[in-house]
């Protein structure tokens, strides 16, 4: 199976933002967000290795899903 896991830049911000709280870090959910933004448009345009969906794969926008959430929706579409 293959799966390509996507969620907006706000909740990867969003979820960035708290993980360098955690470890003491600050910085700005504009900075963050701007530099996610740019890291996306350079990873897509880049010549070798470029991000983009791979063929056949499920998508899952994990946006609004937790962990938990998220692997269940992998799981509906795996055949056990």
């Amino acid at each position: 199976y293959k799966f390509y896991l996507d969620a907006s830049v706000l909740e990867r911000a969003r979820r960035r933002y708290k993980e360098l709280l955690a470890q003491g870090e600050t910085i700005s959910m504009k900075e963050l967000t701007k530099q996610i933004e740019e890291r996306d448009r350079f990873d897509k345009a880049k010549k070798i290795a470029p991000l983009v969906v791979p063929k056949n794969a499920i998508i899952i926008d994990s946006t609004h899903l937790n962990i938990e959430q998220t692997v269940d929706e992998m799981l509906k579409h795996i055949k056990i």
